[in-house]
């Protein structure tokens, strides 16, 4: 099967296009290339790089009405950050997780896990989800 990482110099689209590498039954290539965004307006300093949340939920609105390819759009915790894949995760639809401990966090380990095996086991379809780690 073919598949396109897009992203795949980021946190997480390195991570993912490792993990899918390994698979021998995936041809894995590399593309370089959310709804909290009212809230991630309101960071200090957002104005620098707030256009990237902005065109990504332009991007779901846009897949949301696509209806000839299967598409799969997740969205990661609150904090997203490099490392390795939790022991589990929770997952959810158009809503901010946290986990038992009160934290919105997941690594780019877990989003790697998920991603892979939605690729190789999909249950999602034309739809975006939400990330935990547990």
């Amino acid at each position: 099967m073919k598949v396109g990482i897009i992203g795949a110099s980021g946190m997480a689209g390195s991570a993912i296009y490792k993990l899918a590498s390994q698979n021998k039954d995936l041809e894995v290539t590399g593309i370089d290339n959310h709804l909290v965004v009212e809230d991630i307006k309101k960071l200090t300093g957002s104005e620098n790089w707030i256009n990237t949340p902005k065109e990504q939920l332009n991007e779901l609105n846009y897949l949301k009405q696509v209806e000839d390819v299967d598409w799969l759009g997740i969205s990661p915790a609150l904090t997203f950050e490099a490392g390795p894949e939790a022991a589990g995760y929770m997952l959810g639809n158009d809503t901010l997780l946290y986990n038992n401990n009160n934290e919105s966090k997941v690594t780019s380990g877990t989003m790697a896990r998920l991603v892979v095996n939605e690729i190789v086991h999909p249950e999602h379809h034309k739809e975006r989800i939400t990330l935990v780690d547990e």
